[in-house]
């Protein structure tokens, strides 16, 4: 009888895993790869694009939509490395590397993954500007030689790439384009990072609109 239930299990269990993988591999397939964003998808008042880049199944992701906040002070909480803890999604620690100058920083992520998954750890480069159209434009990357060394028993991510485009719309209304691709390192099923990957940027934005409106001063 014990035999048959461990059976049981163990079909059950190769049977879900290869359906994750035909979703997994459909879903691939029916996003572009010659660098179109896919068809949009609504999340509350944010709108979704993804796309997989050729030779890669983890997927890139777009998102735009409006923050109910003042520019300023999104813009100063982009910058306020210290606080990212508050509204990064699962950003334990957040510690400034060195500083060029205001718009040229680097800075260290310490990011919480749920057990049985290791931490992950990274440092970026964060270069922000105003173009000529007056929209504010941020880059993150992580660098080919980070200064801060892996934490033990912490991942250590090494490709990392997020964009910002912030313009103003009125004194509460800031309208974003927000971008991130990464690879979280070490192994972790391709669901489960693309499914990160959908959840993690709606609950940043959503937490960074929070921050900036306490910034302004407002609930």
């Amino acid at each position: 009888m014990k035999n048959y239930l461990l059976h049981l299990i163990t079909v059950n269990w190769v049977v879900l895993l290869a359906v994750l993988l035909i979703l997994t591999s459909l879903s691939a397939h029916s996003q572009s790869i010659d660098g179109d964003w896919g068809p949009p998808t609504q999340a509350g008042e944010y709108t979704l694009y993804s796309r997989f880049p050729v030779g890669s199944s983890i997927k890139q992701v777009k998102m735009t939509g409006i923050i109910h906040a003042n520019m300023d002070a999104v813009v100063y909480a982009l910058g306020a490395v210290e606080e990212y803890p508050q509204w990064i999604y699962n950003c334990l620690v957040a510690e400034r590397v060195s500083t060029k100058s205001p718009e040229d920083f680097s800075y260290y992520l310490l990011i919480d993954f749920p057990f049985p998954l290791s931490d992950r750890d990274l440092e970026v480069d964060a270069h922000h500007y105003v173009d000529g159209d007056g929209v504010w434009r941020g880059r993150t990357v992580a660098p080919l030689h980070p200064k801060r060394k892996p934490k033990e028993g912490v991942v250590r991510i090494t490709y990392y790439q997020v964009t910002w485009a912030l313009r103003y719309l009125s004194p509460h209304d800031t309208h974003f384009e927000y971008t991130i691709s990464m690879d979280p390192g070490g192994y972790i099923p391709t669901f489960v990072t693309n499914q990160f990957l959908n959840e993690a940027p709606v609950k940043t934005i959503k937490a960074l609109e929070k921050q900036s409106r306490k910034i302004e001063g407002l609930k």
